[in-house]
């Protein structure tokens, strides 16, 4: 999860929320939106629900039988999907962790976020300096601002 934040740190603002707590624990959220430092100070987007699974927890690793689980560098790998989430800030108990209309899971951030963005936010996401990348992640790891849930 911090390599595919760290791809898309120069474009996408990302948080949290306390109500991702119902969640197992080969499960996460993050809430991301496109970055007002490229827009109009009054122009700003609504954060997005991404749900990111391990693999072998997914709706899609679930529904075939006998496949083995995706596998990252020496880790399992995520599958990222938009859900409905909170809608946009309104209050009310647990997440609706269904996928919004269209979407299904994907195994990049930038995939699954894509449609929400912008063409230009996109495009910086995929010319996005690898040095820089790599510099997030360093500093991703050495922080550690995310974890799956522990029961």
């Amino acid at each position: 999860m911090l390599g595919e934040i760290a791809k898309c740190a120069s474009c996408l603002d990302f948080t949290s929320t306390e109500q991702w707590t119902d969640l197992s624990e080969a499960q996460m959220g993050v809430l991301a939106r496109e970055s007002t430092t490229y827009t109009c100070f009054h122009e700003t987007f609504d954060y997005e629900c991404v749900l990111v699974e391990q693999d072998h927890v997914s709706e899609s690793f679930k529904r075939s039988p006998g496949s083995e689980p995706i596998t990252g560098v020496g880790r399992s790998a995520a599958r990222f999907t938009l859900v409905f989430g909170n809608e946009y800030g309104n209050r009310r108990a647990g997440f609706d962790l269904k996928p919004r209309p269209g979407e299904v899971p994907h195994l990049e951030l930038a995939t699954a976020i894509g449609s929400r963005c912008t063409p230009e936010a996109r495009e910086r996401i995929e010319r996005c300096n690898g040095l820089f990348t790599d510099t997030v992640f360093t500093l991703l790891s050495l922080v550690r601002p995310l974890a799956f849930t522990q029961a």
